[in-house]
């Protein structure tokens, strides 16, 4: 987010041809966190169940947009944008009436009279910039709705990650941890993390806005697609080169941290799992050429022992 923020600021100035935003969200809430099935499993961010999200969104949206084009004729600049382009997707989404931004940074779609179903803040954000001159189009208006005196989001937090109010510390959020980071988990949030393996979802999981969302209707985002809410660590850690890695994550987002962060991520879990079973694979782990690997697994296994 700190790259070009000048550009996610004023979208006409990456994107001049764009003139106007069609803001959109997808919803991927598939009900309840199953039960895990033992100690070595790692739980998975409900994004994160089915397939990748970036590739099945865009080529939807590909479709939407050349059916758009049929009706108000081709030009060249429009384009479509998930999760990819310098924008700031909550700040438009927000404007464009799709909901509000919570405590927890994230968009929330509350129930509206418009709406026929509830859907929260499990939704993934997405745009088809336009060449369409804004005063040609009825703008939503941005609908009311905020968090009100709830703090559920900010206390339930395990790392604290909030300074307050609208102010998300990145790097002590597991999400960040276990996905975007590609160094060393700092010791002191390893323990905290639990059993997250990818992603978190506790500060959705709290708020009362999400207490009666609707089941995603894309089967793409369906658990049986990907590697659903928990994976084995022990069958991580059996991904012992990246051909065994790419072939058993690639189309999913669990592919995001490379085979290296994802073992390093599984290795804190099991450290917190208090499954002995893990130690041998952990030994082995331990004497990886890859630094970064070698010293999670060490950590694990002291805690394990």
């Amino acid at each position: 987010m700190a790259r070009d923020p000048k550009k996610r600021l004023d979208p006409p100035s990456a994107f001049p041809k764009a003139k106007s935003v069609l803001s959109l969200g997808v919803s991927y809430f598939q009900g309840p966190f199953p039960e895990k099935p033992g100690p070595g499993f790692g739980r998975v961010a409900r994004y994160a169940w089915g397939l990748d999200y970036h590739s099945i969104i865009t080529e939807r949206l590909q479709l939407l947009l050349i059916d758009i084009q049929e009706i108000l004729g081709k030009a060249d600049g429009a384009f479509v944008a998930v999760d990819t382009k310098p924008l700031l997707e909550r700040s438009l989404a927000q404007q464009a009436g799709l909901g509000f931004v919570g405590k927890n940074t994230l968009l929330i779609m509350p129930r509206s009279p418009s709406l026929q179903f509830h859907v929260g803040s499990w939704i993934f954000l997405a745009e088809i910039l336009l060449t369409l001159d804004p005063s040609l189009i009825e703008a939503t208006k941005t609908p009311l709705g905020g968090c009100g005196s709830c703090k559920k989001c900010l206390v339930a937090c395990p790392t604290d990650a909030f300074e307050g109010p609208y102010r998300l510390r990145a790097e002590k959020c597991i999400s960040y941890l276990t996905i975007e980071n590609k160094g060393a988990i700092p010791l002191d949030l390893r323990s905290k993390m639990g059993d997250w393996i990818f992603g978190c979802d506790i500060c959705q999981e709290v708020c009362p806005f999400n207490a009666a969302a609707f089941e995603t209707r894309w089967p793409e985002f369906k658990a049986d697609q990907g590697v659903g809410p928990w994976i084995s660590l022990k069958e991580i850690f059996e991904m012992d080169n990246e051909t065994k890695f790419k072939n058993r994550l690639s189309v999913t987002p669990l592919s995001r941290p490379k085979r290296r962060g994802l073992i390093r991520n599984a290795c804190v879990v099991a450290g917190n799992s208090g499954d002995r079973s893990l130690i041998p694979a952990l030994r082995k782990l331990a004497m990886d050429s890859e630094q970064l690997i070698a010293e999670h697994a060490a950590w694990a296994l002291e805690r394990l022992a």
